[in-house]
């Protein structure tokens, strides 16, 4: 899984030159639906675990944050998620639980290279969570 981050964060450069006379044209994936609607799925299966709850009463945290990286292969459907960063050590990829499930029956345009579909990487930064006093 992580051999599949490395390569699709390593295309993320949008040209790169090649002897300095071809460019390649890359395209990441999309959401038919929109940043905005994947953000919200994402978020909707943020689940706080035990240990992360207990922590951020301990700690006096009010609020955890996570950029979320799904990678989308070549069919443009999601095979693995990554916390790509966390505010939290303890929000993990266990915080989101159902996310792959979510998202399995979910088409995604996949990314391209040169116009030839190809595996990458959408980031859904700044998934939150927070503890809301009552």
């Amino acid at each position: 899984m992580k051999k599949i981050l490395v390569i699709a964060m390593l295309l993320l450069s949008a040209i790169v030159s090649i002897n300095g006379q071809e460019l390649i044209k890359y395209q990441v994936a999309q959401y038919p639906d929109g940043k905005e609607e994947l953000t919200k799925i994402v978020a909707r299966e943020l689940r706080i675990s035990k240990k992360l709850f207990n922590a951020m009463i301990k700690e006096n945290v009010q609020q955890v944050t996570a950029t979320v990286g799904l990678i989308v292969n070549s069919k443009g459907k999601v095979v693995a998620i990554e916390i790509l960063q966390a505010s939290h050590p303890l929000m993990d990829e266990s915080s989101f639980p159902r996310i792959e499930k979510s998202l399995k029956e979910k088409t995604f345009i996949p990314g391209s290279i040169n116009g030839e579909p190809t595996a990458t990487t959408i980031i859904v930064k700044d998934v939150m969570a927070a503890i809301v006093p009552q």
